[in-house]
């Protein structure tokens, strides 16, 4: 069971590291093999840099989560803000993934 959640969690990480670039490219090519093109994936995720490519992830989970945290904890009005937030947060994290899938082309 151990080893069936270690692979689920692996392959989680590893869709999740192709999907961000994956989207950015088909919202920019509006063709949805180009979500798929898993060779074409790595080479933009090889031209940002692998290590600064999951940093940068990294980096924006902690903040979002630090966020939601900090809403979470507000009583009731937190909660409330915390929803308000969510477009915000995603408009923040779409435009991070974008920035970072754009500084390949100026590496």
């Amino acid at each position: 069971m151990a080893i069936g959640i270690l692979i689920t969690l692996i392959v989680a990480i590893i869709c999740g590291l192709f999907s961000n670039i994956g989207i950015v490219r088909f919202a920019r090519t509006e063709k949805v093999g180009e979500a798929f093109a898993f060779g074409e994936i790595k080479k933009k995720i090889e031209e940002i840099g692998w290590a600064n490519y999951i940093i940068a992830l990294i980096v924006l989970v902690i903040v979002m989560v630090v966020i939601v945290f900090a809403l979470a904890i507000i009583p009731i009005i937190g909660w409330i803000l915390m929803f308000a937030a969510f477009p915000f947060l995603n408009i923040l994290s779409a435009r991070f993934i974008s920035n970072l899938y754009d500084s390949a082309e100026t590496a």
